[in-house]
């Protein structure tokens, strides 16, 4: 757990090392900030990170782990990795400089540097072209107290990465706290199929695209009634059969409205992709 409290610059310095030494081993990422490190304004957790099943994620608030769902969701995105550090220090401190902002300190701290960081740095399908994502709560925006101190950072952030030739955007929470997330949640506990379902899957996923007239004047959840029947699984079995086959995308459907089974298929906007 890194002090909140006398931190000079040698203790500020074994952190950076100590992170860099953990991210040079094979072993999945590392964040330079740990959810026990500092207070947090949202819900911070620690989340099992669903591709990486021994790491975890830190997210520093819902927002955070919500928009973590949206970018493993989206297939542009390669690799994510949160609470990134801006290194080297000298370089933040110089875009900070070059935007007339005052580069921030440890409290009680003889004016030590912080280090500064950002809230998603992502991979992308195009070669060399990575983005970051600053995440913030509407509030941040609202709080006249607040407001100052996260302009001036994210002037400081933008301009860094910037300057590095990396893409970067803010994401406020209006953005984020919406029915799309909602049912990120609901359907990524079926990013895996276990054995039994894996095996009957490419026989299911063909009946259910056969069944599209079918169901698309009557409530979808009778699908699920249907092919649990059909392959002798459970009724939650099916669920997840298709909403494994909804995130892995074989299937469409509108995500930006409330994914409720109830509907027929037509509401859902459901599709079987090729």
């Amino acid at each position: 757990m890194k002090k909140r409290q006398g931190i000079t610059r040698k203790i500020r310095d074994g952190w950076v090392n100590h992170w860099e030494t953990d991210n040079s081993k094979d072993n999945g990422y590392i964040s330079f900030i740990k959810t026990q490190d500092i207070k947090s304004e949202g819900s911070k957790n620690r989340s099992p990170d669903f591709l990486n099943p021994n790491q975890d994620r830190n997210f520093l608030s819902i927002n955070e782990s919500l928009f973590y769902l949206q970018l493993l969701f989206d297939g542009r995105i390669t690799w994510v990795k949160e609470q990134y550090p801006l290194l080297p220090i000298e370089s933040a401190q110089y875009a900070a400089k070059m935007m007339g902002e005052r580069y921030s300190t440890y409290p009680y701290s003889s004016n030590v540097p912080i280090v500064m960081t950002s809230d998603f740095y992502c991979g992308t399908i195009i070669p060399n072209k990575e983005v970051i994502y600053s995440i913030k709560d509407e509030k941040a925006f609202d709080d006249e107290d607040l407001k100052e101190e996260y302009i001036k950072n994210q002037k400081i952030e933008k301009a860094f990465w910037i300057s590095k030739g990396v893409a970067w955007h803010l994401i406020r929470s209006a953005d984020i706290k919406n029915d799309f997330s909602t049912n990120l949640e609901k359907i990524v506990v079926d990013l895996y199929l276990n054995r039994e379902l894996s095996f009957v899957f490419s026989d299911w996923i063909k009946y259910a695209r056969s069944q599209l007239t079918k169901y698309s004047d009557i409530a979808f959840v009778n699908l699920f009634d249907d092919t649990a029947s059909r392959f002798n699984v459970s009724y939650d079995q099916a669920i997840s059969l298709f909403q494994y086959a909804l995130w892995h995308k074989k299937i469409t459907a509108n995500l930006k409205k409330p994914l409720n089974y109830s509907h027929t298929l037509s509401d859902l906007g459901i599709a079987f992709n090729d």
